[in-house]
């Protein structure tokens, strides 16, 4: 059995917020998102992010919102 190094690891930081809002007789909206930094070249010039997000209405009087989710990639590059 061999094993394999990795010398170029690096550490990722992911960013998660998260939360809800209620308010009386009206219900409670919950929320989620998460940023992370993916990939980021040699020189430091690019780098790709990505974010994911859910949220969701629910009610008391049982008509809870259709659950809403996204994802985005963000492509950063320093022309100077």
């Amino acid at each position: 059995m061999h094993i394999i190094e990795l010398h170029n690891r690096k550490v990722r930081q992911l960013d998660l917020n998260f939360g809800a809002d209620h308010e009386k007789n009206v219900g409670t909206d919950v929320f989620a998102e998460l940023k992370a930094q993916l990939w980021e070249s040699a020189n430091g010039k690019t780098r790709i992010d990505g974010s994911a997000s859910y949220n969701q209405h629910f009610s008391r009087f049982g008509e809870d919102g259709n659950a809403k989710i996204g994802g985005a990639i963000h492509v950063h590059h320093d022309y100077k």
